[in-house]
């Protein structure tokens, strides 16, 4: 976002140069128009006062060119302070980044001639072309007053010949001095007013040259920065294609380890519940064997019990008896050496239940800490090229604010 603003400050700063230096070019035309006609208009009257020998129309006009004479140097003085207000503003605007409208002031052009911007569609302000019409009928007008002095200098010709015969030669000879005075000192002073046009001229020249070098230099530099900011958006684009391919990868090994962690999760809850199953039956086993060998306790004491009976009574055993006692016996007996076995049996399952249990909780903490490991890993090497690219952008940004303060 801050490059976006940048760019279109840049795009900004040079379409506001390439007006202000259109304005000056027609500020710099329309003054030497002016001076070019103001020439004209001297050596035409210098022309109509070698013919001029009515002292007091000789003074009127000679008033009439001295205040129009007046006028132009004020509106010469006036285009001078305004161009040098232009050349000013460029410079802070350069300087400082920001268009300063408020210190800025003009006496021959409005504001809207130079900062005639809308809607990001630059044109010229309708002022401004009003500015010029006057100015074209302000060239008519002394134009026209042009003509009226040369109808006067007819006049006046005519004059001349009727007064040629009346007045005799001393004072014609006075008169004559007094308009080669008086044409003397016009010609003077039109010779003062060119020189000071030649060095307005001049100075509108090296205030041209100078605002062409700013403008070289603008572009030189905008071009460097633009290029800069390019080869960022680049780098920009590139560090964000890699992060997210990174982080599409670390997504889907996620899923699979995922997917892997649930299968195992599964199969050790599936391997406790047996366990438990086991653990119930082998308790159930242990209770039936104790039962057994109370039972069988119980039988040989009473085996031992008849034996020493029989022995003390020298009796004989029936038959009978006995051997429904020993088939019982063995019986029992074949009973608990089954259980014993089916026991020992499901001792060694559980036993190996608990081993494949031990080793499923292994591989998932070693699945676990090798994701967690290699996740640490891409967020820090995205950290690290953020902050790289955070670090080129402040390099950017320190450059372009002492480019700014030069």
């Amino acid at each position: 976002q801050k490059l976006a603003i940048y760019e279109s400050y840049v795009k900004d700063l040079s379409i506001q140069t390439r007006l202000l230096l259109q304005s000056l070019e027609e500020l710099e035309k329309e003054a030497n128009q002016r001076v070019t006609l103001l020439e004209n208009k001297l050596k035409k009257v210098n022309a109509s006062l070698q013919h001029h020998h009515s002292l007091s129309d000789l003074n009127k006009t000679t008033d009439n060119i001295d205040t129009e004479k007046w006028k132009l140097i004020h509106e010469n003085l006036d285009l001078k302070q305004d161009l040098d207000s232009l050349i000013s503003f460029i410079n802070i605007a350069k300087r400082t980044g920001k268009w300063d409208t408020k210190r800025l002031q003009l006496k021959t052009l409005p504001f809207d001639c130079i900062f005639g911007i809308t809607n990001d569609d630059i044109h010229i302000s309708t002022s401004l072309h009003k500015e010029i019409q006057y100015r074209d009928e302000r060239i008519q007008v002394l134009q026209a007053e042009i003509e009226h002095l040369k109808k006067i200098q007819n006049d006046l010709s005519k004059q001349t010949l009727n007064l040629n015969s009346l007045t005799n030669e001393n004072e014609f000879k006075g008169q004559n001095i007094l308009l080669t005075k008086k044409i003397d000192e016009l010609r003077s002073k039109y010779a003062e007013e060119c020189q000071k046009n030649e060095a307005y001229k001049m100075e509108i020249r090296l205030k041209s040259n100078q605002l062409k070098d700013l403008e070289q230099e603008f572009n030189f530099k905008k071009q460097h920065y633009e290029g800069h900011i390019h080869d960022l958006s680049n780098k920009l684009k590139t560090i964000s294609d890699r992060h997210r391919e990174s982080t599409t990868i670390l997504n889907n090994d996620f899923q699979v380890k995922k997917q892997q962690v649930e299968q195992l999760t599964q199969q050790v809850e599936q391997v406790i519940n047996e366990k438990i199953v086991f653990e119930n039956e082998r308790h159930d086993l242990e209770r039936q064997c104790r039962v057994k060998d109370t039972i069988t306790a119980d039988l040989e004491a009473q085996i031992r019990n008849l034996e020493r009976q029989l022995t003390a009574n020298n009796q004989l055993i029936i038959p009978t008896e006995p051997t429904v006692l020993k088939v019982e016996y063995e019986k029992l007996d074949q009973e608990l050496n089954s259980t014993r076995k089916r026991l020992d049996t499901i001792i060694a399952e559980i036993k190996a239940k608990d081993i494949l249990n031990n080793k499923l909780e292994q591989d998932i903490r070693l699945l676990k800490k090798f994701h967690d490991e290699q996740l640490e890993q891409q967020v820090q090497t995205a950290a690290s090229d953020v902050e790289q690219l955070r670090t080129e952008i402040r390099t950017l940004k320190h450059l372009s604010e002492e480019k700014a303060d030069e």
